[in-house]
């Protein structure tokens, strides 16, 4: 998904080719680099009834290759609006922060708010927005794919014995607050962590 693009406000045109359109529009805004183009398509069901045209979704050849193409979608924006696709957690997430601004702007009329990059800062200053740690509930009910997939993730793992007491740490390479999570279901399933007098869990993005 972090190769993914989305273009908005495109027109729908009957038997349309998505990905020469996109890449004569493009072309068009004199986009300076290859396209990197791997499957371009309309998203969703299409309804003739409505005016509003469906979003193009893009899978780029890399995620460098998308991440230049959204960085060119900010100079080009009263053009082309171009947004990376993410998933609902993270959707869920940028929504609590919209939350957080309006609520410190309620409190301070002077406070400023903007996004940067996804991120959130009040006056100028980057707002921490916390993990939601998995509960219980949440181990519980994982399904098998997600168990599989969970026993699948390689960390980095070191350990060393302190008087007698083994400390270890495992480090694995995070994207997002919603990858953090899933490498916390997979750490809390870990059968040395599951057996641990004490966790500490640390996450940087």
């Amino acid at each position: 998904m972090r190769q993914n693009v989305l273009f908005h406000g495109i027109p729908e045109e009957k038997n349309e080719n998505c990905t020469t359109k996109m890449t004569e529009m493009l072309r068009k805004l004199k986009y300076p680099n290859t396209f990197g183009f791997e499957v371009v398509h309309r998203l969703g069901i299409y309804n003739p009834q409505s005016d509003r045209p469906r979003p193009i979704i893009a899978k780029m050849g890399s995620f460098s290759q998308a991440d230049v193409l959204l960085k060119f979608g900010s100079k080009v924006k009263d053009q082309l609006r171009i947004t990376p696709q993410t998933p609902t957690e993270l959707r869920e997430c940028r929504k609590q922060l919209v939350e957080v601004a309006e609520a410190a702007r309620q409190k301070d009329r002077s406070c400023t708010s903007k996004f940067i990059a996804g991120e959130l800062y009040l006056n100028n200053e980057r707002h921490v927005h916390p993990l939601p740690r998995p509960t219980v509930r949440d181990i519980l009910l994982m399904s098998d794919a997600e168990k599989k997939e969970a026993a699948e993730t390689k960390f980095i793992t070191t350990s060393r014995v302190v008087d007698g007491s083994t400390f270890t740490v495992r480090c694995a390479e995070a994207h997002s607050l919603p990858d953090c999570r899933a490498l916390y279901k997979s750490l809390l399933l870990h059968p040395d962590n599951m057996s641990a007098t004490h966790n500490t869990a640390a996450y940087r993005l």
